[in-house]
């Protein structure tokens, strides 16, 4: 895979999604979209899973073994970094919920 090709994967803003009904859901899935005159890719990494879907004009890119090393590694990277942001936001969450809790609770007992 060319440079320019990586950078423009790169590029891409990500987006994540669950499956998961629980309260407090993390990413499972990372994809990157882009439909534009010069490039039509479509990447998906799901459980591990690495979907790829890339054309460079009208011309389907085959991907190497190579370059689907470096697509996995760059989404669970992305992947990882999320989960990582989301639970960090829970934490917080919670910790503002407890203290609120925890005023509205003193509030009343004076």
């Amino acid at each position: 895979m060319n440079t320019q090709l990586k950078n423009v994967i790169k590029l891409i803003e990500p987006e994540y999604s669950n499956n998961n009904n629980f309260m407090y859901p993390l990413p499972k899935a990372v994809i990157l979209h882009l439909d534009n005159e010069e490039y039509l890719i479509e990447i998906n990494l799901n459980d591990g899973v690495l979907y790829t879907n890339i054309y460079v004009g009208e011309d389907e890119y085959n991907v190497t073994d190579e370059d689907a090393e470096f697509i996995h590694s760059y989404l669970t990277e992305l992947l990882e970094y999320q989960i990582e942001l989301t639970e960090r936001y829970y934490e917080e969450q919670m910790y503002y919920e407890r203290e609120r809790y925890n005023d509205f609770g003193s509030f009343y007992i004076r």
